[in-house]
């Protein structure tokens, strides 16, 4: 009998002992609170800066889209509309939320 309680002790320490340090380095199964958070940061910021360069992508479309409307439809050319456009071109390039090539 005490030779198989030995046997069986040497063989879970032999087994911690190689085994232990592969289970250590393992990642956990559940991420913590706090490394979520921070991985989550940097994407809810590209999300915004990407909502904000689309917002000001949509003005400058809708501008242009009002000015050619009226351009076609009435041949005149509304002053009033094309400052608009500039200012929307304007706010789109102060943006610098450009994607990088």
């Amino acid at each position: 009998m005490p030779s198989i309680y030995w046997e069986l002790v040497i063989r879970s320490v032999f087994a911690c002992l190689l085994c232990g340090p592969l289970v250590a380095q393992d990642p956990p199964l559940f991420p913590s609170a706090d490394s979520v958070r921070m991985e989550a940061a940097p994407r809810r910021a590209a999300a915004e800066e990407e909502r904000r360069l689309r917002e000001k992508m949509a003005d400058f479309v809708r501008a242009w889209n009002d000015f050619v409307q009226e351009y076609a439809g009435r041949g005149a050319f509304n002053i009033r509309k094309a400052r608009r456009i500039t200012r929307a071109w304007r706010r789109l390039e102060r943006e610098g939320a450009w994607p990088k090539p």
